[in-house]
């Protein structure tokens, strides 16, 4: 997403200064599974906006560490709506 941090990461302006693993992959230090919640639904978003859910069911103990991965990237208010700011908690 535009003027987001998780854009300018991948943008290639930073490309030199990105930490890597052995293989060269980036590594990102935060939680996964969160991180892989906002990578699904931003590519949902972006192929198939009309068709997507505006909840997402996580786990309790993922909410406070889905809603620093948000935050850390600077998508909460530009991306996700507002009923997924406040997840459904199971």
């Amino acid at each position: 997403q535009k003027g987001t941090m998780l854009e300018a990461l991948f943008s290639g302006r930073w490309d030199k200064e990105i930490q890597r693993d052995g293989f060269g992959n980036v590594f990102l230090d935060v939680n996964p599974e969160c991180f892989q919640i906002v990578v699904n639904y931003l590519s949902e978003l972006k192929h198939m906006p009309e068709e997507i859910s505006h909840q997402l069911h996580i786990d309790r103990e993922l909410q406070p560490m889905l809603n620093h991965v948000i935050n850390y990237f600077g998508i909460e208010h530009t991306s996700f709506p507002i009923e997924m700011q406040s997840a459904i908690v199971t």
